[in-house]
């Protein structure tokens, strides 16, 4: 690999890191202010607000990894959950 395609690998993998940190600071920054929101917008507690937001995505993001690794055993066909009626004609 010559070291212009080294380079230019490297400015990619930088350029992707980025962007997932804006992405992941966008997606905790939406969940705290949702906190906020729903305890009446009170002041001075956007820290807490924050510290909340990014536990709970780090939560959700380890048992989604989880799930995804887990083994598969088999499908389970789904059935509908609604119930045909049949209406007797009178």
């Amino acid at each position: 690999m010559s070291s212009a395609s080294k380079r230019n690998t490297a400015a990619a993998t930088a350029t992707e890191q980025v962007a997932v940190a804006q992405l992941a600071h966008k997606k905790i920054a939406r969940l705290a202010y949702s906190y906020w929101e729903a305890r009446g917008c009170p002041e001075g507690s956007s820290q807490e607000d924050w510290l909340r937001a990014e536990e709970e995505l780090r939560r959700r993001k380890t048992a989604w990894a989880a799930l995804k690794d887990k083994p598969r055993r088999g499908r389970v066909a789904r059935t509908s959950s609604r119930t045909t009626r049949t209406v007797a004609a009178v």
